[in-house]
Order: C-alpha cells, then structure tokens, then sequence
C-alpha cells in the first residue's frame, strides 16, 4: 500500500550502502530533449506534496539531508546515479505530466508545479550531509595492582564519504552522505607511553565481510575495563543510519601490544 506522505517514508528507509565516486559516467543515448523538458518541481497527484525539482542534470529533494542525485533520461527509462544507479520506468511522459513505476511496484503519478509553495521548498533548501564537525576526546584515569594507568580516546572526524542509498516507500533512490572517522587510542602508565594508535575501520577487515566494512562508518571506541589481560577497549563499526553494527573488543596488553576480538553482531 503506497504510503502518502513522503517524508515518513523518508524516516522509514532501508539502507542499502555503497560507496561511489563523484565521478558519473554518461550513458549512450541519453534524451537530451526530454531531459529539457523535465526541468521543474514535481508534486504528487495523491498528496499534493513536492516529490523533487529536476534542476539541470541533478534531482533536488525537499530534505535539506539527503543528497543530490544525477539523472539522465533513456529511452522510456528514468536513471538516478547516486550510491547506487537505479532505473525507474516512465509509463506516461509529457511535459507537465509523469507516471514512474517505482521499484516497489507502484506507479507514482506526478504533475509539475508552478506553485510557489512548492517552488519555495527547493530556494530554502541547501543539502547539508551530516557530519561530526568537532573532534571528541574521552580520558580514564585507573589503578590496577597498584599501578597507575590513564587511557585517552579521541574521535576524529574525516572527509572520507560514505553514501547511503535508501528506497522510500514510493520506490524512488535517495542518498545520504556520511563521513568516517578516525580514532586515536593511547594507553600511559604513568608517564611511559604503551600503546598510541589510529584506528580505521579497515584494520578490522579479518573478523567483518569487506563489503560491510566499505560501506561502514567507524562509529566509536570507548573505554570498556581492565583485567589481567590489559586495557579494554569496545570499536563499534556500525551502517550509516544504525541499522547494523558490529562491536569489536581491542584489548592493549601491558607490554603494548594489542589484539582484537569480534564480540557481536
């Protein structure tokens, strides 16, 4: 049943990861003509709500959070090259009308609008991915067998992208940009330095599918405990929006060495 409201299909998105260069190569018979035409702020028949605006050869949505997508028009066949390239067939086409069969098997029906209510929507929306701007640092103080240890955890945020292609209800491809992070552990007793390392989500690429870890953010690391083994650390490497994660056990021995562990999926 096709959900009317665009945007709570928005909020209940399954992520599809992957990630992709900002280079789009351009298809073969590409109608350059129809792509002229499609130019414009497309409303929903059902809703009366502005689905996207076609400006140029991107795609712009209303969210200021998701991002725009290339486009292209071929044949009877609308293509979005985002994360992932998706292609939706057009079962009507004219110049202020249009009718997408979406992936999941409706039919959306468009009309252009010339509303400034609508138009407005896309003059007052910038696309602002969502980031971790600031560096986020943690310190533990502990004593263990009488020993003074201090661990310091640092979250660095990168420009590392990771796109996350998501379907709304109606069908239609939308990407979200993430960036990963770099985490800095260090580890003192006393005054010696044990251990001072950035962590990246590849170096956990024996325990966790590459596929995952490509398209994966390194969420965290937080100070976890210490025992007779060393200090403890947990790593979640998590999909963008949270719906997967896998939480990783570091462990940073007495002499400096560390070693990992897979604890869950």
């Amino acid at each position: 049943m096709k959900i009317l409201n665009f945007f709570s299909g928005l909020a209940t998105f399954f992520c599809v990861v992957s990630c992709s260069s900002d280079k789009v190569t351009k298809q073969s018979g590409e109608d350059e003509e129809a792509k002229k035409l499609f130019q414009g702020v497309w409303v929903d028949d059902d809703t009366e709500e502005a689905i996207f605006q076609a400006k140029g050869d991107s795609i712009f949505y209303p969210d200021g959070s998701v991002a725009p997508v290339y486009f292209e028009i071929v044949g009877d066949t609308l293509v979005f090259k985002g994360g992932t390239e998706t292609h939706y067939k057009i079962d009507k086409r004219t110049e202020n009308v249009v009718w997408l069969h979406s992936l999941n098997d409706d039919v959306l029906k468009l009309h252009k609008s010339d509303s400034e209510d609508d138009i407005v929507q896309f003059k007052s929306s910038s696309y602002s991915p969502k980031i971790y701007t600031e560096v986020t640092k943690r310190d533990t103080v502990l004593n263990f067998n009488n020993e003074r240890y201090h661990c310091y955890v640092a979250v660095n945020p990168t420009k590392r992208k990771v796109v996350c292609t998501s379907y709304s209800a109606e069908g239609l491809s939308v990407d979200n940009i993430y960036y990963d992070n770099v985490i800095n552990i260090c580890v003192y007793h006393g005054t010696q330095c044990l251990y001072k390392k950035d962590i990246h989500k590849e170096d956990f690429g024996k325990m966790i599918p590459p596929q995952f870890i490509k398209s994966a953010i390194l969420s965290d690391v937080v100070f976890a405990g210490i025992d007779a083994k060393g200090c403890k650390f947990d790593a979640t490497i998590c999909a963008p929006e949270g719906s997967s994660c896998y939480m990783v056990e570091i462990t940073v021995g007495f002499d400096g060495k560390s070693s990992s562990e897979l604890l869950e999926y």
